[in-house]
């Protein structure tokens, strides 16, 4: 079990670059976590709840890595165990 899902570590992941399928489940979660990103009330109301339920994280508005720690942690049952292992062969040419 990973550090995210035990303790709500807000830098147990990054989200600086990562693959989605195209399909309804990934539309979902881009459709929930997208609201937690624009500048304004939701964006600072967020950022106090996630301030409030991840571990050592900091106060300041939402941001991304710490909104999809959130709902990782919090909706394991309904984002939490999807992800598919698929073989990828990469071929480099130089």
């Amino acid at each position: 079990m990973s550090k995210l899902s035990v303790d709500k570590n807000w830098i147990g992941l990054n989200t600086g670059s990562f693959l989605l399928r195209n399909n309804q489940w990934a539309l979902d979660l881009l459709d929930t976590w997208a609201p937690m990103g624009p500048k304004g009330k939701i964006r600072e109301e967020a950022g106090k709840v996630l301030t409030r339920e991840l571990k050592g994280r900091p106060v300041f508005e939402a941001d991304d890595q710490s909104a999809m720690v959130y709902l990782l942690a919090t909706q394991r049952d309904t984002w939490g165990n999807k992800s598919i292992k698929n073989k990828i062969d990469v071929i480099f040419i130089a």
